[in-house]
């Protein structure tokens, strides 16, 4: 009798469901960072060209533990620091006229640019969701992407354990090459997803969210494994990022498949 209790909480141990948690993920690419094949948060670039690759591309994404059915609202931020220094001028693409390579961000998308996006990563928005996104510099060393969306009435069901795309960021490759080119794409550089937010009709709570899924991916490095002591005081604005951040190279071979 005993030996039949014991095998029958056993099987009860073996069969219950996995716990999901809240989390957020950044990739290269116009995918979510969990459905890519052969992940990697580095990439490399030659510098070498003004349209090939036409655009570099950052995805967020993010998880919730529990079904909410009516989620209305996400932002997420995304910090930059430079080994430089400084904020290398290729990287200055704010809207600021004078900024190198002004407007060079060219669109904050919130549609996911692949096909077949329900049986890949979540997005109950269908394209009803309206936003915008912002490019600036919070500290001297430190850039700042914010990505804002929300859709109007009752919300939309938002499923508890699947990863739900965010927004995809476009980064141009103008101006890095040739007549006018801007100085600095070979520097490196690392890139943390700091936190997302999402509301929900109902009650108005907000939710932050700020640590990576399971086997997820939290910081994408520019170039080379990133020396974060070149960061300095500033390494702590691009949290969790300024411990050593492990790292594949990419190369544009490998990753020329997500950009379609």
């Amino acid at each position: 009798m005993k030996k039949a209790l014991l095998l029958t909480g056993l099987l009860l141990v073996l069969v219950a469901p996995l716990a999901t948690a809240d989390g957020v993920n950044l990739a290269w690419g116009t995918e979510c960072w969990g459905l890519l094949d052969s992940p990697s948060n580095l990439v490399t670039f030659a510098c070498l060209s003004n349209t090939v690759p036409a655009s570099w591309k950052m995805t967020t994404s993010f998880m919730v533990d529990a079904d909410i059915p009516d989620y209305n609202s996400f932002n997420a931020v995304i910090r930059g620091v430079s080994e430089a220094g400084a904020i290398p001028d290729w990287w200055e693409l704010s809207a600021a006229a004078t900024d190198c390579r002004y407007a060079a961000v060219s669109n904050v998308s919130f549609n996911p640019a692949y096909a077949g996006v329900s049986d890949l990563c979540g997005y109950p928005f269908a394209g009803t969701a309206m936003g915008g996104g912002a490019y600036g510099y919070i500290q001297p060393q430190v850039i700042q992407i914010n990505g804002l969306y929300a859709v109007a009435g009752d919300g939309a069901f938002l499923a508890g354990g699947t990863e739900t795309f965010g927004y995809t960021v476009s980064i141009k490759n103008t101006k890095t090459v040739g007549t006018g080119s801007c100085t600095g794409c070979l520097f490196g550089m690392v890139f943390g997803l700091n936190y997302v937010v999402i509301t929900k009709v109902s009650d108005g709570d907000i939710d932050m969210i700020d640590t990576v899924i399971p086997g997820g991916n939290q910081c994408l490095i520019w170039q080379r494994g990133f020396n974060m002591a070149a960061a300095g005081d500033y390494a702590a604005a691009v949290q969790p990022c300024n411990a050593p951040v492990p790292a594949r190279n990419t190369t544009w071979g490998q990753v020329k498949s997500l950009y379609r």
